[in-house]
């Protein structure tokens, strides 16, 4: 192990005397991977424009921006219209996406509106990852800096996400900007960027469950109350037809989240994954026709998620937990932790979801450089801590498109035997980084407890010492004093 510290020492002091000329290297390299990154996305859109006001119309037709703006232009006419999409793709979020494109395009006109919409998802991702970089416990250097950006956006799905026009990156960015407002007990201000999260993505209130999991219930509370009003005025623009509005968002959800949507291979969470294994679907040949174990693998893997949750959040906080590190970088980590169980489970777990797990190796990468530097005897947890977490980065920062992620058109059909368990390939990764932390976080808290334990046994021992009884004897005198007669 002591080797292994070392070695992280060395490269440490290696990192830190890197010369100007390697850091101009470094950034020269990292501003060109996001030219070479971000000049794909435009040229996919000047040949074939992702909303239908470019004029496009020979669309995909499940561009999300295309779906969110043909809802945006029927907010009066009840936008969760099954007409409004094709085959299985339509509008499913609560109105305030649609709400905002609404109101963005008829200030800005769609010719300024459609190519801003993306530049505004790639100034969100850029905003989520400074913030991480800078703000949670360390500042990386710029030149690091500028060489993460490159490697993001030379990834096909973080490409594919912007010209999709998808708000994973503003989903990301409220995520990070509220637990760093959080960090500085703003709890006000966070749980307002939750609330505007949790209306993008109705499943991110996995954040409440996470203040309130943490005891934090003042933040929980404000969170769920903020959320819920945001909510409901997000369906303000919908009047007079608001009851049916609300009703198709019901609708929505429910086709989102049951059969045979829930069943296509994109969603990669256990549900979608035992529902293959154990139900005849369009898409798989089941192991067994057992509908009833569906609910029964769904309660074990709710089980283990919940257990790995409270064990790591829990367990030890009393005496150790302000020095695992950096709040900001606690507060990030743990609540990757929590979204990375929640989307283990699903309902649906979708490749493109793993952008969220930047947040997760963040945290990791923070806390564990930090316990590590310190010497922990879990350095090798921490290490692998920070493996799992970028083993879902990597493959959302991979160039060209791979089975891992969204899969290809040869693995959305015919699905049979272990191709089913592989199926659920992102939740099981997910699974694994949300395990490992909560593992490693019991290991270092119930560490520094028990250093912390000692050291009050060993001050207690002293400041209950009994001083010793001095008999006094006159020759101990010195030999100049006059004693009293």
């Amino acid at each position: 192990m002591q080797v292994y510290r070392d070695m992280l020492a060395r490269t440490a002091v290696i990192a830190a005397a890197a010369s100007p000329r390697w850091r101009i290297l470094v950034t020269v390299l990292g501003l060109a991977l996001c030219v070479l990154g971000l000049g794909a996305v435009v040229l996919m859109w000047i040949e074939r424009p992702a909303y239908p006001d470019a004029g496009a119309v020979d669309l995909l037709n499940n561009t999300d921006f295309d779906l969110y703006i043909r809802a945006a232009d029927n907010l009066s006419t009840n936008p969760y219209r099954a007409d409004l999409g094709t085959g299985m793709d339509r509008y499913g979020y609560p109105p305030l996406v649609a709400d905002v494109i609404a109101g963005m395009k008829w200030l800005l006109g769609p010719e300024i509106f459609g190519p801003l919409w993306p530049v505004l998802c790639t100034a969100a991702l850029i905003g989520a990852l400074l913030m991480m970089s800078r703000s949670f416990g360390v500042k990386l250097g710029w030149h690091w800096f500028a060489l993460a950006l490159g490697v993001v956006f030379i990834g096909r799905v973080i490409r594919m996400d912007i010209y999709h026009g998808q708000v994973n990156a503003f989903v990301l960015l409220l995520l990070v900007g509220g637990l760093l407002l959080r960090s500085q007990n703003r709890v006000i201000a966070a749980a307002a960027a939750f609330a505007v999260m949790m209306s993008l993505k109705p499943f991110m209130g996995v954040v409440a469950i996470y203040f309130a999991l943490r005891g934090d219930s003042r933040t929980a509370i404000w969170s769920v109350g903020l959320g819920a009003a945001v909510f409901a005025v997000s369906f303000l623009p919908t009047l007079p037809n608001l009851g049916d509005a609300f009703n198709g968002w019901r609708e929505a959800t429910h086709h989102f989240t049951s059969p045979p949507f829930i069943t296509k291979p994109d969603n990669q969470s256990a549900y979608g994954m035992f529902l293959r294994m154990f139900t005849p679907t369009e898409y798989s040949t089941p192991w067994i026709n057992a509908p009833g174990a569906v609910p029964a693998f769904m309660a074990l893997s709710i089980m283990l998620a919940a257990v790995l949750a409270i064990a790591g959040l829990q367990l030890h906080r009393g005496s150790g937990a302000e020095r695992v590190g950096p709040k900001p970088a606690v507060l990030l980590l743990e609540c990757s932790m929590v979204f990375a169980l929640a989307a283990f489970c699903g309902p649906l777990t979708e490749g493109n979801h793993m952008i969220l797990a930047f947040a997760g190796l963040g945290g990791a990468a923070i806390l564990g450089a930090e316990r590590m530097h310190a010497h922990s005897r879990n350095s090798l947890l921490w290490t692998l801590t920070i493996i799992a977490w970028a083993l879902p980065c990597f493959f959302v920062v991979f160039p060209k498109q791979i089975w891992l992620t969204l899969g290809t058109n040869a693995s959305w059909s015919g699905l049979d035997g272990w191709e089913i368990l592989l199926s659920g390939r992102c939740g099981l990764l997910l699974l694994g980084a949300g395990g490992l932390t909560a593992l490693t976080l019991w290991r270092e808290r119930a560490l520094l407890a028990a250093q912390v334990d000692r050291r009050n046994a060993r001050f207690e021992a002293v400041a209950n010492r009994v001083a010793p009884i001095r008999i006094y004897r006159a020759e101990d005198e010195p030999s100049g004093r006059m004693h009293a007669e």
